[in-house]
């Protein structure tokens, strides 16, 4: 068996790090490829990291069909399809991927503003406007009043 660097490594192995931004600002995205770069040299990894540019995106969109098992359109394959392939590229065969700590933490603004929607569903309502099926397959539907409207 060859030995081969993997991203995550045991004691002795290569470590390698890889990191996918995207080039330009962005109001929805911050650039944390500064964090990134600190960790690898603070875990002593071989730091490899690429700028995703829109023309990256035109570019894989075909190759996204052809990808995918389904037809989604989650935007979350275009980096990781980068992050693969820079760490192929650098020999990486076996990765593990860390995703999922902004839902977690709610590092999105597009969270931050869904928690504050979701408040109000905790906001009391006039009596006319409280929609509520009592059994399935029932549709209801709500009048809004000019009263209940300027009470609002």
């Amino acid at each position: 068996m060859r030995h081969r660097p993997r991203s995550l490594a045991t004691s002795g192995e290569a470590r390698v790090a890889i990191a996918i931004g995207y080039a330009g600002a962005y109001r929805t995205y911050r650039n944390e490829l500064a964090y990134a770069r600190e960790m690898a040299m603070r875990v002593g990894a071989d730091h490899h990291e690429y700028l995703i540019t829109a023309g990256d995106v035109v570019l894989f969109l075909p190759h996204m069909v052809q990808l995918q098992d389904e037809p989604i359109g989650d935007p979350v394959c275009v980096p990781l399809f980068y992050v693969s392939k820079l760490a192929r590229d650098h020999g990486v065969v076996v990765c593990q991927l860390g995703e999922g700590a902004d839902e977690l933490f709610i590092g999105y603004p597009s969270w931050i503003e869904a928690l504050k929607r979701q408040r109000w569903n905790d906001v009391p309502m006039p009596s006319t406007m409280n929609v509520t099926a009592s059994r399935k397959n029932t549709t209801a539907t709500a009048t809004l009043t000019r009263s209940d409207a300027m009470n609002m």
